[in-house]
């Protein structure tokens, strides 16, 4: 598959785009080829505009307004940026207010975007549906053999799945898509994290670093960067979001954006929480990944090492085990 051949199936399978809509495609100079292929394949599917937006510093940081007023303003927003749109304010009103569906690339480069974009869909929503029926509980605790042992209560809030399928009004994914995720609760999560994967400003871990979490906030890290950023940004320690991996081709290559979405890892988000349902509202929100969790829901044990406990059916053409082992 080339470029405008991805492209195509994020039109025609994501969005389901219609010739009576108008879209958007939002992109910074770093992400221009992808952009370009995205806006040149969508004219054969609807209205197509883009829009360049300035380098920004931090993920979540807010894009400028004439770019937030041109999101408002269409039934499609696709950005392929370098940094996170996704959980800004501008994106939060378009779909909220506005009503846009809404699928942000933030880190995209074009392996990656051939790789881990083209997959089955449908079987990827079936493995995540089976993760979100376990989680319908009041708490999780999460565990890792390197020392992870976080306990968050998730009584009332909504499991997000991103499925990658931003097919009706107000929708959000990420493409590459591929995670189960939602908002602990507000000051009620306890515990550590052990972070082994991915750090969200320096790319892999080469040595792995503790978070440690009382009242749902982090109140001390290993990593004295991550700290120092987190602390020193307003709401910048909520602990805002914990998810899992679903991809079955997503690698982990030290792009937040790929890494997160690796069957069997886990992440934590620290800062913004508004756009996964949560209360807290920051200038970032920045991703941890950590490997193979063990989750038990209230205290049923739902996963283990990274595999859920009862497995899917699955046809012979779409390997998660598999797949990861490879690579």
């Amino acid at each position: 598959m080339n470029l405008n051949d991805v492209s195509e199936i994020v039109w025609k399978q994501c969005f389901e785009a219609k010739k009576n809509e108008k879209a958007l495609v939002v992109f910074d100079q770093r992400t221009k080829e992808i952009a370009d292929s995205l806006f040149k394949t969508g004219r054969k599917f609807c209205t197509v505009s883009k829009i360049e937006t300035a380098k920004s510093r931090m993920h979540g940081s807010e894009p400028e307004k004439q770019v937030a007023d041109a999101m408002f303003d269409s039934d499609i927003i696709v950005a392929p940026t370098f940094y996170s749109l996704t959980h800004t304010k501008a994106v939060h009103r378009s779909r909220k207010t506005g009503k846009a569906r809404v699928i942000t690339l933030p880190g995209i480069i074009k392996d990656m975007y051939l790789r881990a974009v083209p997959i089955d869909y449908k079987e990827m929503k079936q493995y995540a549906e089976n993760i979100c029926s376990k989680w319908k509980k009041k708490s999780l605790t999460i565990e890792t053999e390197s020392g992870t042992d976080l306990y968050i209560v998730t009584k009332g809030r909504k499991i997000e799945l991103d499925s990658g399928l931003s097919t009706t009004p107000g929708m959000l994914n990420n493409l590459p898509a591929g995670e189960v995720e939602l908002s602990p609760l507000e000051k009620k999560s306890e515990g550590k994290v052990i972070i082994d994967l991915t750090h969200p400003l320096k790319g892999k871990v080469k040595r792995p670093f503790e978070i440690k979490i009382e009242n749902g906030e982090m109140v001390d890290c290993e990593d004295k960067e991550l700290w120092k950023i987190c602390s020193e940004t307003k709401n910048g320690t909520n602990l805002a979001e914990f998810a899992v991996g679903t991809n079955p081709k997503a690698k982990i290559i030290g792009i937040m954006l790929e890494d997160e979405k690796r069957i069997k890892t886990s992440h934590i988000a620290l800062g913004t929480s508004i756009s996964l349902g949560g209360k807290v509202q920051s200038s970032m929100h920045l991703d941890c990944v950590f490997n193979k969790p063990t989750i038990l829901a209230d205290s049923e044990i739902i996963m283990k090492d990274g595999n859920p406990i009862q497995r899917i059916p699955r046809n012979r053409h779409f390997r998660f085990h598999s797949e990861t082992e490879k690579n």
